[in-house]
């Protein structure tokens, strides 16, 4: 029992550890998951393209799961098929706006949608809203109830996920303080003589 107990009091703490760097946060656009839908998608990125799983949508962007690195702000279109026109394909440019390893070369990404048309347009919207079924589904898992054993691994899942994120974070920030500390002990001047004639 006190093994137990402790155990749980672990969770809870690398739990709390994610609350220390959370910022306040106001969404503007409702996430739809759509990973149940398996909708076909593509990158294209210049003459290249390559698959992608699309994670959650909603009318200003997209979430990707992509075994591809990207760099952050870089332009790329985003090819998806579209349910409510019979899977009809559709090419809505966009801009990476968030990426994050997660492992074996898979990165979870963020695309935010630039339509320059109005077709553009209404297929970002007919992807997002068009798909009764998707929603429907949507609803149902919202009101299905949690098992105790289910909330525990979803609990622990998002504690070591929080820890390991802040353990990265204060890493970082240890070695970029510490590097400071060496060059301001250290500093290069350029008065100082050359090595070499």
């Amino acid at each position: 029992l006190t093994m137990t107990l402790t155990v749980l009091n672990m969770i809870f703490s690398l739990a709390a550890i994610g609350v220390m760097l959370e910022k306040a946060q106001k969404r503007g656009a409702y996430r739809i998951p759509v990973q149940i839908a398996n909708l076909p998608a593509w990158i294209h990125r210049g003459h290249e393209r390559f698959p992608v799983v699309l994670d959650d949508i909603s009318h200003a962007g997209a979430g990707l799961l992509v075994s591809h690195g990207l760099a952050r702000n870089e332009k790329v279109i985003l090819e998806v098929a579209i349910p409510a026109w019979g899977h009809a394909m559709a090419h809505i440019p966009a801009r990476l706006v968030r990426h994050r390893y997660i492992f074996s070369r898979r990165w979870n990404m963020g695309l935010l949608f630039e339509p320059e048309s109005m077709d553009e347009k209404r297929a970002i919207i007919a992807l997002v809203y068009g798909d009764s079924n998707l929603h429907l589904t949507n609803q149902r898992r919202r009101q299905r109830r949690i098992g105790l054993l289910e909330g525990l691994m979803f609990l622990i899942k998002t504690a070591f996920t929080h820890a390991w994120e802040n353990f990265l974070f204060l890493t970082h920030l240890f070695f970029a303080r510490l590097v400071q500390r060496v060059i301001a002990l250290f500093p290069l001047s350029s008065n100082s003589p050359s090595q070499f004639p």
